[in-house]
């Protein structure tokens, strides 16, 4: 059976998948900021350590964990921001 899914269909999938795979991996990304460190960059090296996939890319970085809290805003207040 073929399925036909309009672009406007696609868009909405592909945010659901997006905010899905956010709400999972947001939980870890707080508990290293509460207990570790509020560094994207090192955060991104603990994913990469434990082996969490990230979405879309084959290793996490420090511009993704903040994107990542960009669709997390109350997470926002405790990341470390670069000067």
């Amino acid at each position: 059976m073929i399925v036909h899914v309009s672009p406007h269909d696609t868009d909405r999938i592909n945010r659901e998948i997006f905010d899905a795979f956010v709400g999972a991996v947001v939980p870890v990304i707080r508990h290293y900021i509460a207990h570790r460190t509020s560094d994207p960059k090192e955060i991104a090296e603990l994913l990469n350590q434990r082996g969490i996939p990230c979405c879309g890319q084959s290793k996490w970085t420090g511009t993704f964990v903040r994107m990542i809290l960009t669709r997390d805003k109350p997470a926002l207040c405790s990341i470390k921001t670069a000067r």
